[in-house]
């Protein structure tokens, strides 16, 4: 499962610079072609938009990874040990259930609009694939998750060290 996880990152890593690079060129030539040559592409916008979606629901798997999401350290911070591995767990339990959440409902909406044969105005590409970022991040945010779950479960069974905070290290 960890390979998995290494070619996914990989993979998304390559995805999110290569179409960040595409649509900042998209968006400047989109530019040029407006105030300098009085003319504009019609699709460009609403292509820069899609990639961005796609950009922020896969971004959610990248901070996932990194640690990069927001959290309240107010009462980990108190804890140590066991207590504050439990604290992470029951938290990483209840944002599984909340990636389930987003990955059953938008599986709905993306095929609520399958079935619809619903296409995007400029470039009449079909809307589920625009719809599809949600279920799709969600679920690889929800195994990192369960990653996590697991590693939690072996520190607190033992089978794996329990660390602690440094001395004056306060985490974000």
């Amino acid at each position: 499962m960890k390979s998995i996880l290494r070619v996914y990152d990989t993979l998304e890593a390559h995805v999110l610079s290569y179409s960040l690079a595409f649509t900042t060129i998209l968006i400047f030539i989109q530019v040029v072609l407006r105030y300098v040559f009085n003319h504009s592409l019609s699709w460009s916008e609403e292509l820069a938009r899609y990639i961005f979606i796609w950009q922020i629901w896969l971004g959610t798997s990248v901070a996932m990874k990194e640690g990069g999401h927001i959290n309240l350290d107010l009462l980990k911070n108190k804890l140590s040990g066991r207590g504050r591995i439990m604290l992470e767990l029951l938290a990483n339990i209840l944002m599984v259930a909340f990636c389930a959440f987003l990955v059953i409902k938008g599986w709905d909406l993306a095929s609520s609009m399958m079935r619809r044969g619903l296409k995007s105005p400029a470039m009449r590409i079909p809307t589920w694939i625009i719809y599809s970022s949600l279920p799709f991040s969600q679920l690889i945010v929800a195994i990192r998750l369960i990653g996590k779950i697991r590693e939690n479960l072996l520190k607190l069974f033992g089978r794996a060290g329990i660390e602690e905070p440094e001395a004056g290290k306060e985490s974000a």
